[in-house]
């Protein structure tokens, strides 16, 4: 067993092994893991448990689909708000890919700027913004829920998300069913302020047809000519805002909508490179915050591993407070409480409003029972739950809100 599963995981290890039989699963399938999340999302399983479903399943990982494990692995590990034994599974388990390919300028004349000022001072006049994430590292996302009020205040109204299904329209509050990214918390809070904020959410993903850049951009075209007052935000994964990809979103939008996007990286110069190149990078111009580098005219620095993008963003290395990575945490919509609960394995907390209004509603943040007991909550009212681990599975023992009342 592996030195950086807790205790507590091994115990789930041994007592989920009837449960991880209970799913037919195709070794063979190089996305057998996938499988896993897919029938916990279908089946509103819990994600805790399937986390250790697939790790108590490693040992059929074949060596050649070892990355696509680590992919799946990684995800559900975001779902449960276990940033840092996901990237300890990145460590074991998937190929390094080095997108720095070269070191960047090291120069006194060159300036970091405060990312999310930088954007709200020279970007508000564009028709379109794309920013691109990276899937498996929510930090991208919180950085443009950063900025979703000062861009609402400022003309842009609708907001395409990738992440989103089809189906979910007229969105109230984040959902487990909405999409399986929306599982992760960063992810349904950018969600949730959204909607708060008054943006007019838009599913796009072409993903049923094999040109599937080309449909995105067919259905997003449809909502601007539909609106042709408003301005727009795009959230894509990765390379979907590479302009000088030939058939990428953002080149089907300028064929298509006739119009060029401002494209934004989150995803080249950020945890996961954590290259040499990045490294001398963020330690020379003490990067603590997201930046944009800026030349002696306060324009964006022309980037030697720039890859077509407008604008690239450079993330600090995550730090953790309690436990929580520092970009998690926002004085403006939450803060630190101390439990008062302490017999339990994993404490989940929701947002009150949404365990009333919502079927299936998301953790707003997760805390294990091995760590201190400080939790992370939401500035509204709240309730957080306990469980407790028992054949295999989660037993809710307990809940109480911001008033502490307990109950069982």
């Amino acid at each position: 067993m592996n030195k950086f599963f807790p205790l507590w995981s091994i115990v789930l290890f041994y007592c989920g092994t009837i449960a991880a039989q209970s799913i037919s699963i195709d070794y063979n399938n190089p996305l057998w893991a996938f499988d896993y999340m897919r029938e916990a999302w279908k089946n509103n399983m819990d994600f805790w448990e399937t986390e250790h479903k697939i790790q108590f399943d490693s040992t059929h990982v074949k060596t050649e689909f070892r990355d696509y494990y680590g992919q799946a692995l990684m995800t559900v590990q975001t779902f449960n708000g276990r940033i840092l034994e996901k990237d300890r599974t990145n460590f074991l388990f998937r190929s390094p890919i080095q997108k720095l390919r070269q070191s960047e300028m090291l120069s006194d004349t060159i300036h970091p700027e405060n990312a999310n000022e930088f954007i709200l001072k020279n970007v508000l006049d564009e028709k379109i913004i794309m920013f691109n994430e990276a899937h498996l590292y929510p930090q991208h996302r919180t950085f443009i829920n950063s900025l979703l009020k000062d861009l609402y205040d400022n003309g842009y109204r609708h907001l395409f998300m990738e992440a989103l299904s089809p189906e979910y329209t007229d969105i109230t509050y984040p959902e487990r069913e909405m999409g399986i990214y929306t599982n992760e918390p960063c992810m349904a809070n950018l969600v949730r302020n959204a909607v708060q904020t008054g943006f007019k959410l838009h599913a796009y993903d072409g993903y049923a047809y094999k040109n599937r850049d080309s449909v995105s951009a067919e259905n997003i075209y449809k909502v601007v000519q539909d609106n042709p007052q408003d301005k727009f935000l795009i959230i894509c994964g990765f390379d979907h805002n590479n302009e000088n990809r030939s058939q990428s979103l953002a080149s089907y939008l300028d064929k298509i909508a006739q119009i060029n996007p401002f494209t934004i990286d989150l995803t080249v110069y950020s945890e996961p490179e954590s290259s040499n190149y990045y490294n001398e990078l963020i330690d020379y111009y003490h990067i603590k915050v997201p930046t944009v580098l800026t030349d002696t005219n306060n324009k964006p620095l022309n980037m030697k591993n720039s890859s077509g993008r407008d604008l690239y963003v450079f993330f600090p290395h995550t730090e953790y407070v309690h436990g929580y990575p520092q970009w998690m945490i926002n004085q403006r919509e939450n803060k630190f409480d101390s439990l008062k609960f302490s017999d339990y394995d994993v404490a989940k907390v929701y947002i009150k409003e949404e365990l009333v209004h919502v079927k299936s509603p998301i953790p707003y943040s997760f805390k294990y029972g091995n760590s201190d007991n400080t939790i992370l909550v939401p500035l509204k009212d709240y309730i957080i739950r306990f469980y407790k681990l028992k054949d295999g599975r989660l037993d809710f023992v307990g809940s109480y809100d911001r008033n502490t009342i307990i109950s069982h």
